[in-house]
């Protein structure tokens, strides 16, 4: 979700009338909560057929121009024949999964060695944008920088990492 942001300051600084829709996880949704000038539809991973229901009654009457398809998982593979949009760009033929390439029509360029951020900016770039440096801007609310200096003080600058994922397989070890 960290490595799209950035995509999304593309879009809005280059194509200012854009508006943008962003399908998203229930997690991902609350991480991103407040970030200007997206309109989050919120996808529960754990609700089953119901939830697929539920966001095919959300998209039912609504069509898009581009369909920027940035996941290669079957679960957004299916969710994607939700969306209606006659642009369908997807990922390059090496980082198809799932049959990725039956739900796309266009494809990102692909580029060897390419660090994960740099290769979501292709998709800004197959919007034909210069997708310049990174920006990633996280939305921080004031709730939670007021939490952060109760916590942590308001002295000399603290650096933390956070070696953790959600996917145990990208938890860094000890």
């Amino acid at each position: 979700v960290a490595h799209v942001v950035p995509v999304v300051h593309a879009i809005r600084k280059h194509l200012r009338e854009a508006r943008i829709t962003w399908i998203i996880g229930k997690l991902e949704a609350r991480l991103l909560d407040g970030l200007d000038g997206v309109e989050f539809v919120v996808f529960d991973k754990k609700g089953g057929l119901g939830a697929y229901r539920q966001l095919r009654k959300t998209l039912r009457d609504r069509s898009f121009d581009v369909l920027l398809h940035m996941q290669v998982a079957a679960r957004a593979n299916i969710l994607s024949t939700l969306v209606k949009a006659p642009r369908r760009i997807g990922w390059d033929k090496p980082r198809w999964r799932d049959r990725h390439q039956w739900f796309i029509n266009e494809s990102v360029r692909s580029l060897h060695q390419q660090h994960q951020v740099d290769a979501f900016l292709e998709f800004a770039r197959a919007l034909g944008l210069p997708a310049e440096a990174p920006v990633w801007n996280l939305p921080v609310s004031a709730e939670d920088t007021n939490w952060a200096k109760q916590i942590l003080g308001d002295g000399a600058p603290i650096l933390m990492i956070s070696p953790c994922s959600s996917h145990r397989l990208r938890n860094w070890q000890p």
